[in-house]
């Protein structure tokens, strides 16, 4: 017998106040600094009943990037709708990863990348994803005898370049400009007419 309406939506109420807590405690300090009986407690539930959910710590974080990594697919897929230029989504798409990236702070994904690997595993398929999608949209709007593999690397090259917070200090620029004016760079450069902007 599954188990009624009422009770399946408040167990899934409590699960995304569980995700929601834990996330803003992880975000500055990293999942390291959550103790989950902590945050149990503050949430005003029993550890016991806190692990009925989420059987350990690495759960809740393969959830969050899981949930990010959704929010990044419908982003995508809106985009592929709009009307909008090439270049125009592919800004959109850039800067909102950044943005994404940005709600969490460096240590947060230093211990994703060296103590969660699934978590890190889902994050990365959705990148791979993203990427192929991206790839054959791309690849329509390139000039022509590029070879798009060659023009996403250099693209990549210059996204992780713009990234760099020591450099955006130095010229005085936030990160999201950086990137923005690296992806426009690109597309000046790889598009033909159709891609991009006028």
């Amino acid at each position: 017998m599954s188990p009624r309406p009422a009770v399946q939506e408040s167990r899934s109420l409590q699960r995304d106040r569980i995700l929601e807590a834990f996330e803003t405690r992880a975000r500055a300090d990293g999942p390291r600094a959550v103790v989950m009986a902590e945050l149990a407690r503050d949430l005003g539930i029993s550890t016991r009943t806190l692990y009925q959910h989420f059987g350990s710590k690495a759960e809740l974080v393969e959830e969050v990037l899981g949930r990010w990594a959704a929010e990044m697919d419908a982003d995508q897929a809106e985009r592929l709708q709009s009307a909008g230029s090439v270049e125009a989504r592919m800004i959109e798409a850039a800067t909102g990863w950044i943005e994404g990236q940005d709600r969490f702070s460096e240590a947060f994904w230093q211990q994703v990348s060296a103590d969660f690997p699934e978590a890190t595993r889902v994050l990365s398929d959705q990148v791979r994803k993203s990427l192929g999608v991206a790839r054959e949209q791309v690849a329509r709007e390139l000039h022509h005898g590029l070879d798009v593999d060659l023009a996403l690397s250099l693209l990549k090259g210059a996204i992780r370049h713009a990234l760099d917070p020591h450099r955006c200090d130095r010229l005085g620029i936030s990160r999201q400009e950086a990137v923005r004016q690296s992806v426009e760079l690109w597309c000046r450069g790889a598009l033909g007419p159709r891609g991009a902007s006028d």
